[in-house]
């Protein structure tokens, strides 16, 4: 009786799963009355600062994952962003514990104008043979740095599930492999970045400068003449540099979580190289793609990986000689 009931919980659990479980679409974040208040007053390039992540789960290392997610997904909107490494750097100068002190004292230490307290609630792993599921949920929320005030309070939950009804007794162990990579590292990082990107969509974004009507240029002047070349002068030097993009896809503490990454897109058959950021107090490892020619087929190589790994890549302009 009781392998009758397991087998009827399994069905109903495979009923509810498919072999991968597509993402959830980001849905643009609807800004408050409070939020719009706040982003039109005082100056438009405003800064704004993660805090550290709190973490409810008792799990080693992830909330500092959950963090840079979330610090990455944000970069790419029009806040001023603080480097996390300086946002450490400044709290531990704070007497006492950081998340005793109030909004308006760490608004100044930390010079932003806005306040990024995050936090993870849950995180779970379920494996039942033929079916697994992956959960991470957490929530944010953003307060303005001057007055305290509560702009955003948002959380989310991200869920990656795997299993699928076997056909035949020779499709069980295949479907339970299926199932069990789901719980993978890899897994695990997928969700990571997906709970970091959703969260940072439910901040909205500051609004677009103004348009600058174009100014009305003075006319040029008449070019100068110059006196023909001669015919055994020598030629002009050619540039020895000249602009190429490549595609960053993500950036981490350590290289060893690089590595982990490059090996990922390795697989997908493209070709990374792992840098090292220089001048900088805390050393970040960049994970690229690249060179390309254009601009144009940078970005294409983006979106592409940015289906394939969900993440949000960024095309950065450098120069190869």
């Amino acid at each position: 009786m009781k392998s009758v009931v397991a087998w009827g919980i399994g069905l109903s659990l495979l009923s509810s799963a498919c072999a991968t479980q597509a993402l959830k679409p980001v849905v643009p974040a609807t800004p408050a009355p409070a939020f719009v208040r706040w982003s039109q007053s005082g100056v438009s390039d405003k800064r704004i600062c993660v805090l550290p992540f709190t973490d409810q789960t008792g799990t080693e290392g992830l909330a500092a994952y959950i963090h840079q997610s979330l610090a990455g997904h944000l970069s790419i909107k029009r806040f001023s962003d603080a480097e996390l490494y300086e946002i450490d750097a400044r709290l531990d100068t704070l007497t006492g514990d950081w998340r005793n002190q109030p909004a308006q004292r760490l608004g100044k230490t930390l010079q932003c104008d806005a306040l990024v307290y995050g936090q993870v609630t849950t995180a779970k792993r379920l494996y039942l043979g033929l079916y697994s599921q992956l959960t991470l949920e957490g929530g944010i929320r953003v307060v303005d740095a001057a007055t305290g005030q509560s702009l955003v309070a948002e959380s989310y939950a991200t869920k990656f599930r795997a299993g699928a009804l076997p056909l035949s007794p020779f499709e069980i162990v295949p479907d339970a492999i299926m199932s069990l990579r789901n719980m993978t590292d890899t897994q695990l990082v997928r969700a990571i970045d997906d709970l970091g990107r959703h969260l940072a969509d439910t901040v909205p974004d500051l609004p677009a400068p103004p348009l600058v009507s174009p100014v009305t240029q003075p006319s040029a002047p008449p070019p100068i003449k110059t006196p023909p070349m001669r015919a055994n002068a020598p030629p002009a030097p050619a540039h020895a540099e000249s602009d190429r993009y490549q595609v960053q896809v993500t950036s981490f503490n350590t290289p060893g979580e690089a590595q982990q990454a490059a090996r990922l897109l390795r697989d997908k058959g493209y070709r990374p190289t792992i840098a090292e950021t220089i001048g900088t107090a805390q050393v970040r490892h960049r994970v690229l793609v690249g060179p390309f020619p254009s601009i144009y087929e940078a970005q294409q190589v983006s979106a592409q990986i940015q289906k394939i790994l969900r993440v949000t890549p960024i095309v950065v302009q450098t120069s190869v000689r």
